[in-house]
């Protein structure tokens, strides 16, 4: 009976012994890896993208694992995804965080061998994108040249189209002013010698009248003494006109002339009054 006893003592110590660490110890781990294993899952299936050349479903799945657990390789392998992207830039940023995070980190070496090809890409997709630039640049210049030629080339069809104008009439040798002054003052005395005519006739008329008074023999009154007042008036006025209107139409003709004339090879003019009995007249000689 004492023998029994203490073997159910024994296994009882036993028992508890066993127990008490998985009692003790169960909801720890459950806890602190939470996270990790989720961090862990994630990690596994970027890296089956990842080796499947699927990058962009590898970066969101590293950076998901990183938002669970931040440990600093999930830096290394986002610069990874960013540089076979392409994103040069962003590839640079993980892989210096990565090494700012872990100084010690074992592949150090190899990280800065790909960060040196992340710099020297993304140096070359500038340089690539700055001749693409310039490229665009000189074929919208070339295109805006090109237009610009087609628009002057329009204008001069169409310029060439427009009837054109009647060469104007050659300028008149000489000097225009003179012969337009001398049309003028040669206008002015053919109205002066118009006026004349017109008194003579006015006189020549008064004379008439008195001289048919005085072979019929009739009385002298006082309007034949006005008439021949008149007449005399009339007289000196027709010759006065005469006179001035001659001198005007002699001037204005000369004046023509000259204005006329070219300058080298000008004829000699000479023009003039000359009295008349009963009135005067004018001349005009030239020399060619």
């Amino acid at each position: 009976m004492l023998g029994s006893s203490r073997a159910a003592a024994i296994l009882l110590r036993l028992s508890v012994a066993t127990l008490a660490p998985t009692l003790v110890l169960w909801p720890l781990p459950a806890v602190a890896t939470d996270a990790r294993e989720e961090a862990k899952a994630l990690s596994k299936r970027a890296g089956t993208a990842f080796k499947l050349a699927q990058f962009q479903e590898a970066l969101s799945l590293y950076s998901q694992a990183y938002e669970r657990f931040p440990a600093p390789e999930f830096l290394f392998n986002l610069g990874q995804c960013h540089k076979n992207l392409g994103h040069h830039e962003r590839a640079l940023f993980f892989f210096q965080g990565y090494l700012r995070d872990k100084p010690d980190a074992p592949n150090r070496a190899a990280v800065e061998t790909l960060m040196a090809e992340s710099t020297r890409e993304l140096a070359a997709a500038r340089a690539k994108e700055s001749a693409e630039e310039a490229e665009h640049r000189r074929l919208e210049e070339a295109e805006v040249e090109k237009l610009a030629a087609e628009a002057r080339a329009a204008e001069q069809r169409r310029l060439a189209m427009v009837p054109v104008a009647p060469p104007p009439p050659p300028p008149m040798h000489g000097r225009p002013l003179l012969t337009i002054a001398g049309a003028t003052t040669a206008g002015v005395g053919a109205v002066l010698l118009g006026m004349g005519i017109y008194f003579g006739a006015r006189s020549s008329s008064d004379q008439s009248q008195l001289s048919q008074l005085s072979t019929s023999g009739g009385t002298w009154s006082s309007h034949d003494q006005s008439t021949y007042s008149d007449g005399q008036t009339s007289l000196r006025v027709a010759t006065g006109m005469y006179i001035a209107g001659a001198a005007l139409i002699a001037g204005g003709v000369t004046l023509a002339v000259v204005g006329l004339q070219k300058h080298s090879d000008a004829p000699a003019v000479t023009a003039g009054v000359a009295p008349l009995a009963g009135g005067s007249s004018f001349f005009v000689t030239g020399r060619f």
